[in-house]
């Protein structure tokens, strides 16, 4: 047993010599330059948001067409789709006066979509 022990004892001493070798050639070593991290603007971060905004928007209004197609009167699907679309379709040229370019496109962008579905669901009809 005491053959055994001693052996662990050397090889552990020759393991620990290694590891010395290693970290001081480790420190010695220059570090690779790390590359420069790619952030996002706040402008395209801005930019992202809005476009992931306006694709839920036409989600939610491709679902409400949808489901609600069963539910509403053929006057009151009519009067919601027209309403809707034609608040969306106003709402560029006031954020354009604001000054709010990339709102006003994403919201464009929707009122397109909801000409779309207002297409579809009078062929449906």
């Amino acid at each position: 047993m005491d053959v055994s022990l001693a052996r662990l004892d050397g090889e552990r001493a020759r393991l620990l010599a290694r590891r010395a070798e290693l970290l001081a050639a480790l420190r010695r070593s220059p570090a690779p330059p790390k590359p420069p991290r790619r952030e996002l603007s706040a402008q395209a971060t801005q930019n992202l948001l809005l476009v992931l905004g306006g694709l839920l928007l036409i989600v939610a209004a491709f679902v409400f067409t949808v489901v609600s197609w069963g539910y509403l009167s053929i006057g009151g699907r009519a009067a919601v789709l027209a309403g809707l679309t034609a608040l969306v379709l106003a709402a560029p040229v006031v954020l354009l006066r604001r000054g709010l370019t990339a709102t006003a496109e994403t919201m464009a962008a929707f009122g397109v979509a909801l000409m779309v579905l207002d297409g579809y669901a009078a062929r449906q009809v």
